[in-house]
């Protein structure tokens, strides 16, 4: 289990981007959508 103790940050900082871009993703297709 402790070999995984040095990829935590790094899981996190991915999971932490994906979700960025998908909730900004998210909403530039509504602002898209409602523009038109």
């Amino acid at each position: 289990m402790s070999w995984i103790a040095p990829y935590i940050p790094i899981v996190l900082e991915a999971v932490l981007v994906i979700g960025i871009v998908f909730i900004g993703f998210k909403i530039y297709k509504k602002f898209r959508l409602s523009k038109k």
